[in-house]
């Protein structure tokens, strides 16, 4: 069983990706973890590394094959990827994307900020939407109108995080990916908004 989260920035997919790990014994990946690193190495923040990158896939294509060939070498095992794309590499998966407000998402945020982050939620809104927006056009530049991760079509599950814990989501999630496993052609599709 292998789940890929995704979601707008914010809404807690890292959160509850690692909670279903725990919770059901999945090994975790996340890509957000190796592009930090990468900007960490070259000295910026993650919004001006994915600027840097956006006209040389080079570094995508890395992450997103290691996710692709993390996912083939542990077929059997259950795995939660925390990732923007992986529900694009990693083959067989059920595709989850959480949405939440935006003003939620920036609001959470500021309350966890990572390292390089503003510290005014109006600038922390502001820089994740650029974010947001900065990659999702790297993804359809390099990978074609289908990597688009806003196309909500794309996923098995569609959950809004405004209003529900973090538990709640885990929760839901798990719930629609074991319906999904056991009768995957009557649970292609759930919308939880």
């Amino acid at each position: 069983m292998h789940i890929t989260i995704t979601g707008r920035l914010g809404s807690g997919k890292s959160t509850v990706a690692k909670m279903i790990a725990a919770d059901h014994d999945c090994i975790y990946y996340s890509t957000g973890t190796a592009m930090r690193e990468l900007a960490a190495e070259r000295g910026v923040d993650i919004l001006t590394y994915n600027k840097l990158i956006a006209d040389d896939p080079t570094e995508d294509r890395k992450i997103d094959e290691r996710t692709r060939q993390v996912a083939l070498d542990n077929r059997e095992k259950h795995m939660v990827f925390d990732s923007r794309m992986a529900w694009f590499f990693a083959p067989d998966t059920f595709k989850v994307y959480v949405t939440v407000d935006p003003a939620v998402a920036a609001g959470r945020v500021h309350i966890d900020p990572r390292p390089g982050e503003p510290a005014s939620v109006v600038e922390l809104y502001q820089e994740l939407e650029d974010r947001s927006r900065v990659e999702q056009a790297r993804f359809i530049k390099f990978y074609g109108e289908g990597a688009d991760y806003y196309d909500l079509n794309n996923y098995n599950l569609i959950i809004d995080s405004t209003n529900r814990t973090p538990e709640e989501v885990a929760a839901a999630i798990w719930s629609a990916c074991e319906a999904y496993y056991a009768d995957p052609q009557a649970n292609a599709r759930l919308e939880l908004l």
